[in-house]
């Protein structure tokens, strides 16, 4: 079974709309800041209320980065608006409840970006067809072991 396969049917995911994809990369983020949001993003939208608690300590884990660089993070997304954080239950400043926000400048925007709905695609390109071969392919082993000659 091809991996990318298996691992959308059997591993977590985030399902994340082009435009907030496209809206984090022109946010200026971080690597960490943008991992951040994700993982809350997928949370949230698990949650079914866009709200999440991830320990700090798990984000330190599954990222590799200090408790610093956590904080650092955290506080960029909420001065960019991208995040409200609150502390955890119980004054718990490392399960924070966190909830993943769109900038409201950005909304407009994001929500005139093309709808999947109305695109129907006219090109006859098997984009990302399981079983093609890569683009940049020339020539398959077979082929190489046996050439066919060139009229």
């Amino acid at each position: 079974m091809d991996i990318r396969n298996q691992l959308v049917e059997d591993k977590h995911y985030a399902l994340v709309p082009v435009p907030v994809i496209e809206m984090l990369a022109r946010a200026g983020l971080s690597g960490t800041q943008m991992s951040i949001y994700m993982l809350h993003w997928s949370a949230g939208h698990i949650a079914g209320d866009w709200k999440s608690t991830i320990a700090v300590s798990v984000l330190i884990d599954r990222l590799k980065v200090s408790r610093a660089t956590v904080q650092r993070a955290y506080r960029g997304l909420v001065k960019k608006g991208m995040i409200r954080r609150a502390i955890g239950e119980l004054g718990s400043f490392d399960i924070p409840e966190v909830e993943v926000l769109i900038p409201e400048d950005l909304q407009d925007k994001l929500l005139s970006a093309p709808s999947r709905r109305k695109a129907q695609s006219t090109s006859t390109e098997r984009v990302g067809a399981p079983n093609a071969p890569a683009p940049h392919v020339v020539a398959s082993e077979v082929e190489l072991d046996n050439p066919e000659p060139h009229t």
